[in-house]
């Protein structure tokens, strides 16, 4: 599994990939130029298509806190918990 490192010392490890209750979610970190949403939007769950997309930000600890929370999303949507999940 390729891994790549959000920052430089001790930095959380955002994979391109990971594994929710059986189900393959791709990972993509994208530039401000690649970035396909609404500029007011920093992460996006895209439960059809089992993919996370999480803007880079300028502070790496934001854009690893946007990972965690569309990981929850993930989660919660997995585990059918909808309610929760909005």
């Amino acid at each position: 599994m390729a891994r790549r490192r959000s920052r430089k010392r001790g930095g959380l490890t955002i994979p391109r990939r990971l594994t929710v209750g059986g189900h393959e979610i791709e990972v993509r970190v994208l530039s401000a130029e690649e970035w396909p949403h609404s500029k007011s939007v920093l992460g996006v769950w895209h439960a059809q298509a089992m993919r996370i997309d999480v803007l880079r930000c300028a502070k790496p600890s934001i854009t690893e806190q946007v990972f965690l929370h569309e990981v929850l999303h993930s989660i919660l949507s997995v585990l059918s918990q909808h309610r929760l999940n909005r």
